[in-house]
């Protein structure tokens, strides 16, 4: 079975998003035993693909649950597949929770990865460099975007990223702060959109936003400017727990507030299962009161995003011995 994708909505400046409607209405994820991405180019002659990259057999098992609707009685799930040689791609799959049918497809490429590797190619090593006792920690640049299919929410770079010395298996940097040209007011976070952030997902029978899930485009660009670890991720929305993470919204200014108005932590979490490597987003969360929740609308910005990078993953790329 072939299927074509067409690029007709869905282009971001790191992620390209591409939708599709199986034909065959009872196709179920354990149905799908072998799958395949093959990207052509007018500017390339050969053809680049993405296969999966579960190290499994394809079946329902092999798809990881993003996220379900938060009413039961929509019955629609996301579950997720990633793709290609850096794991940097992903397939979507909107299914009927009940049936496991597949309603809808949605391709997420990543910008970064078709690009750098168009030419297929591994991501290069480097050596250590015995004059830099810091190698593989600094000078590097990140950008993060927040998304939904079709609209872009929220996007920050943040350049000459600099990781501490590492005291244990991992080194963590917060994107936002002084030191990396991070804002505190609240307006340079927040989530722009007319109405409610939202991933809206459409079957033949209906139109649902998922307000408990979001699109996660994320690179990271050593002191070279090579990629050296990217993804676009569907990544549900949590309530954050610990009180070790409340210093992370301390800085935010909630002078944009009124009286009434629910305020919610929350966080969109990626974890590099293949390079041991996180990306947590720490959200803020401003609903109106009950009474007014027809006129206004949930305002949702972003405290701080953590980037946490671990010691064999830094090894491996530059040929370090941290």
């Amino acid at each position: 079975m072939s299927w074509k994708f067409k690029p007709d909505a869905g282009r971001f400046h790191y992620g390209l998003s591409l939708q599709y409607s199986p034909s065959d209405t009872a196709l179920t994820l354990s149905s799908i035993k072998a799958l395949s991405v093959t990207l052509s180019s007018t500017a390339m002659s050969t053809l680049r693909y993405l296969p999966p990259t579960t190290g499994e057999a394809l079946g329902s098992k092999a798809w990881r649950l993003v996220a379900e609707t938060e009413d039961p009685r929509v019955g629609i799930a996301l579950y997720e597949l990633p793709l290609g040689d850096w794991r940097a791609s992903s397939l979507v799959a909107l299914v009927w929770t009940q049936t496991r049918e597949v309603s809808r497809l949605f391709l997420q490429l990543h910008t970064a990865e078709l690009l750098h590797s168009a030419p297929q190619r591994a991501l290069k090593v480097r050596r250590d460099d015995d004059l830099d006792r810091s190698h593989g920690l600094h000078s590097y640049t990140a950008a993060v975007s927040l998304r939904s299919l079709d609209q872009l929410f929220w996007e920050h770079e943040v350049y000459d990223v600099e990781f501490p010395t590492p005291e244990a298996s991992s080194v963590t940097v917060q994107l936002l702060d002084d030191v990396h040209g991070g804002s505190t007011a609240a307006r340079d976070r927040t989530l722009c959109s007319e109405t409610d952030p939202a991933l809206r997902v459409e079957t033949e029978a209906i139109t649902y936003a998922m307000r408990n899930c979001l699109l996660v485009d994320f690179t990271l660009w050593d002191a070279d400017c090579m990629p050296v670890w990217a993804f676009s991720r569907a990544l549900e929305i949590t309530a954050t727990s610990g009180r070790q993470q409340e210093n992370e919204y301390d800085d935010v200014d909630m002078s944009v507030s009124s009286a009434g108005e629910v305020i919610r932590r929350l966080e969109l979490r990626f974890h590099d299962e293949a390079r041991s490597n996180e990306l947590v987003v720490r959200l803020m969360s401003l609903s109106p009161p009950l009474h007014q929740q027809t006129t206004k609308k949930t305002k949702l910005w972003v405290a701080q995003v953590s980037v946490t990078l671990s010691l064999s993953f830094i090894n491996t790329t530059f040929g370090t011995k941290y």
